[in-house]
């Protein structure tokens, strides 16, 4: 079979393997549970496909290291979940086949269910140098800039490890993984891996470097963001011996940025201000 071909068969299987012993009715139901039996059946199938169909499964781990990791995935099912549980169970298996052609996912009508009922963070999130900081906000509490520590107490460090375990990539390139979360997936894989919350506490530190702690509410799937912001995207603001530079984009080419930016420090050299703080 032609390599394409493989691999659109390949993600169709895998999307359908998930819910294959799983009663309609069931697939609807987060409060059901699948018998032990039927996940065993499915996990074996889905190890039995991937064995004898994929092309790489042996590229990037050796056959003794996928069987040993295989044998200890299957030993750890031991007892009924439902299907979330089991499809985030199979989400971290399938990233460790480090194949960015092989995913697996929700039935339609499951993931439509399951999205209904999300509570998410109001902010997205950028992940730069091992650090996260709010990009965007619909919470007037934060904003942008603010740098991320904890949610709910858990160091952010921890929780975004637990989602690029989540997310395909080839080899050991993690390029693809921050990019997703950066694009807005973080909202999405926070709400499903972690405990579900009507609020979230936040801590960090905001953009001028002050410590802050911040409750904010969950919002829904269907929440309505703003329209984006019009503002000025460099302003400034000179009080006494101190200077703020607010800078909401750097999306201006170098000429442009330099123009909107030169009268500023005109004014900084003109005042004798020394001191200057940068915010977005």
């Amino acid at each position: 079979m032609p390599w394409k071909n493989f691999f659109i068969c390949e993600f169709f299987l895998l999307c359908l393997l998930l819910t294959s012993c799983i009663p309609k009715a069931q697939q609807t139901n987060p409060e059901k549970k699948i018998p032990l039996s039927s996940l065993s059946t499915d996990f074996n199938l889905f190890r039995k496909t991937v064995e004898e169909a994929h092309p790489g499964i042996y590229w990037y781990t050796s056959k003794k290291d996928i069987d040993a990791y295989f044998d200890s995935v299957y030993t750890s099912i031991l007892k009924p979940v439902n299907d979330i549980d089991f499809y985030k169970l199979m989400m971290n298996v399938v990233a460790h086949l480090r194949c960015v052609h092989t995913s697996i996912s929700l039935s339609q009508e499951r993931e439509r269910a399951a999205a209904s009922n999300l509570k998410l963070l109001p902010f997205d999130v950028i992940v730069v140098n091992d650090k996260a900081y709010v990009l965007e906000t619909f919470d007037s509490s934060l904003r942008r800039g603010f740098e991320i520590q904890t949610i709910n107490e858990l160091p952010i460090d921890q929780i975004v490890q637990k989602m690029l375990e989540i997310i395909p990539s080839d080899g050991y390139n993690t390029t693809n993984k921050y990019q997703l979360l950066n694009r807005g997936m973080f909202r999405r894989a926070y709400a499903l891996l972690m405990p579900s919350s009507d609020s979230y506490k936040i801590d960090g530190t905001d953009s001028i470097g002050y410590f802050r702690s911040v409750k904010v509410k969950a919002i829904a799937p269907d929440f309505n963001r703003p329209p984006p912001t019009t503002e000025y995207p460099i302003s400034w603001q000179l009080k006494d011996s101190i200077a703020i530079l607010n800078l909401r984009s750097f999306q201006l080419n170098s000429g442009e940025f330099t123009i909107r930016v030169d009268p500023f420090f005109t004014q900084l050299h003109d005042r004798k201000i020394k001191g200057l703080i940068a915010s977005q």
